[in-house]
């Protein structure tokens, strides 16, 4: 369960560190990681301010039920990204509903 949601946290992070494309090409690669909610929300950013440009390393879980809701820490080239998920139910995919970068805590 908790493989999944780490390796679509990844997706996601590798999809949103891509500041060099056009925000249509930027927004349709992140589109299948996100809920509706955060789809709504990312259609907003500018990728060219996103400070980070490559996954660097190895996720890891933090904050999980393990069925419904997880958080996940993505290394980058600049910084670490918490990367929020949850799903409706256990046979539901995981979906991301915020990428943000992490300031410790």
């Amino acid at each position: 369960m908790t493989t999944e949601a780490k390796v679509i946290a990844v997706g996601a992070v590798a999809a949103f560190c891509r500041p060099a494309l056009d925000q249509q090409t930027w927004i349709n690669a992140l589109y299948p990681f996100l809920s509706q909610t955060a789809a709504v929300s990312y259609e907003t950013v500018n990728p060219g301010r996103v400070p980070c440009t490559a996954v660097m390393g190895d996720a890891r879980l933090r904050d999980t039920d393990g069925s419904y809701t997880t958080r996940v820490f993505v290394p980058t080239d600049a910084g670490e990204y918490s990367v929020l998920l949850n799903r409706s139910d256990v046979s539901d995919p995981w979906l991301v509903e915020q990428i943000t970068p992490y300031t410790g805590g």
